[in-house]
Formats: C-alpha cells, sequence, structure tokens
C-alpha cells in the first residue's frame, strides 16, 4: 500500500480549511512532490481532486497533447491542483 510521507508521520490538517494555513501549504506541497516524483520515475500521473467527475475517459486528449509536460486547471487566473496532468517528457524534470 502507499502512503505519502505525510501519512508516515501521522500528518494532520488543522482543521481550518484556509489554503493559507501552514498545515494546507504543507500538504499541496508534499502533494506537488509526490506527482514529480512519480513522473521522474518514468510515469504519466493524472491527479484530481475526489470531487472531480469524469463523463468520459480523458486519457485519449490528455496523451493527444504531446507538445505540454504539465495541464493544470485554472482558477481566477491562477492554477489549481483540482485537475493535473502530469506527462513524462524524457529528463523534463531531471
Amino acid at each position: 500500500m502507499y502512503k505519502t510521507p505525510l501519512a508516515t508521520e501521522n500528518f494532520l490538517l488543522d482543521g481550518t480549511n484556509s489554503h493559507a494555513s501552514s498545515s494546507w501549504n504543507r500538504f499541496a506541497a508534499m502533494r506537488s512532490g509526490e506527482v514529480a516524483r512519480i513522473v521522474r520515475l518514468g510515469y504519466d500521473v493524472l491527479h484530481t481532486d475526489v470531487d472531480v467527475a469524469w463523463l468520459r475517459n480523458p486519457l485519449e486528449i490528455l496523451r493527444a497533447s504531446t507538445n505540454v509536460s504539465l495541464i493544470a486547471q485554472s482558477d481566477n487566473k491562477l492554477s489549481n491542483a483540482g485537475l493535473v496532468w502530469a506527462q513524462h517528457v524524457g529528463d523534463a524534470l531531471a
């Protein structure tokens, strides 16, 4: 069973439900780091929040985007980790 680095230390979000809280920022940094680590191993990663619903398989469209290594959902001109497609493209993350 895979466990994130924070799971091995019994990490808990502080309950503020704020994206500005230190526990949320630590979680977000860990999540991004784990996606990058998996891509470096040679895998593509589709990471979504649990409230994302797929009506069709998105992989055909995402894999057709061969000229990009990262696609992220936008939210008011900012990136949003609610949907991230990270594609292994050689040594781009080395």
